[in-house]
């Protein structure tokens, strides 16, 4: 296994533990047992709409192009009867995230929804997960995270096939890889919990971060490549680079400004395809760009960024486990709900 592809489990272990089907992980959040929320990891971290139209797609790149930062090295915009590429519609949704503003708070607050596919033994389910946290951003106080386990059914017609040949259970143990039991999983959905739980903080690689840090990050795109490269002494490869812009955009309170650049920096990342009018879990029309992985055993994956390069806005990330769908952020300084 090579050292992305540890990143990349890595990132998976930041999200809650019912996303992770691997035995050796603890107990999940289902219903019959406590939740709560697995601290971001110290280690590497890495890896979760576009009008109908691709003429009105590459109207609005062009528009949105022709507003970016004047110091910043863009090509030429694309015209009309030009087709969308990954570069431009990562350099269209940092020209319009570019112009926003940092809100002030005392939380930064998330809502996703996680969605996990489970091999069951002869078909899979999908299970649905939502998490509501405030993380909290003075030094001393706790997070609170609310999570609502939204319930689970068989994948696919072709899983809803075979889930009817053996019985129509409401109730599954997964099966991991090895063959193995893996975890209870419930078809029905349950209350809300809400729990305080101590600040774990922000972490790039092996990097801690306090939210001052974060706001500090670089803004030019070269500068943060060159910051990340900074982050291990080996240094930074393409899909390193790729899984670390990920992470800024999901997991990190930073400023429109950062994640402009982030954009950016994605933008010269080479071998990005692109899926355009990509599609989310929830119905939300973006362009999905995508970035392909190696194991060390030669077999490929790919992780994939849904876009909406008219807003900016990342709707959902997406892997061989499942799909991340990003409900909003904001700052704020409402009181959190009570456990």
């Amino acid at each position: 296994m090579n050292r992305h592809r540890r990143a990349l489990q890595q990132i998976a272990e930041a999200r809650p533990a019912v996303l992770d089907g691997a035995p050796d992980r603890p107990a999940p959040h289902f219903p019959d047992v406590p939740l709560r929320r697995t601290p971001r990891p110290r280690r590497r971290l890495a890896l979760a709409g576009l009008v109908p139209t691709v003429a009105a797609a590459a109207i609005g790149i062009a528009v949105a192009l022709s507003t970016s930062d004047p110091g910043t090295d863009l090509r030429p915009p694309q015209t009309q009867a030009e087709s969308p590429t990954a570069r431009s519609v990562l350099l269209a949704a940092a020209a319009q995230t570019a112009t926003g503003t940092q809100p002030a708070g005392t939380y930064w607050i998330t809502k996703t929804e996680q969605q996990v596919r489970y091999d069951v033994g002869g078909y899979t389910v999908l299970a649905r997960i939502e998490n509501e946290t405030w993380h909290a951003l003075n030094p001393g106080v706790d997070d609170v995270s609310a999570i609502t386990w939204l319930g689970a059914a068989p994948a696919t017609a072709a899983d809803e096939a075979a889930w009817k040949q053996a019985g129509s259970p409401t109730s599954w143990e997964s099966v991991t890889p090895d063959g193995r039991p893996g975890r209870q999983i419930s078809a029905a959905a349950r209350d809300r919990k809400v729990e305080e739980v101590p600040p774990f903080g922000f972490a790039l690689l092996n990097r801690d971060l306090t939210y001052a840090d974060v706001q500090a990050l670089p803004t030019d795109p070269g500068l943060l490549k060159a910051y990340l490269s900074g982050l291990d002494p080996r240094g930074v490869d393409d899909e390193l680079l790729f899984s670390l812009g990920t992470q800024i955009l999901t997991q990190l309170p930073v400023s429109p400004q950062v994640r402009a650049a982030v954009y950016r920096m994605l933008a010269e990342v080479p071998g990005l395809t692109i899926t355009p009018s990509e599609q989310d879990a929830k119905g939300r029309t973006g362009v999905g760009v995508t970035h392909g992985f190696r194991n060390s055993d030669g077999s490929t994956y790919e992780v994939k960024l849904i876009i909406d390069p008219q807003s900016g806005d990342l709707l959902a990330t997406a892997d061989r486990q499942g799909s991340t769908l990003r409900l909003g952020d904001r700052f704020s300084d409402e009181a959190p709900p009570k456990s």
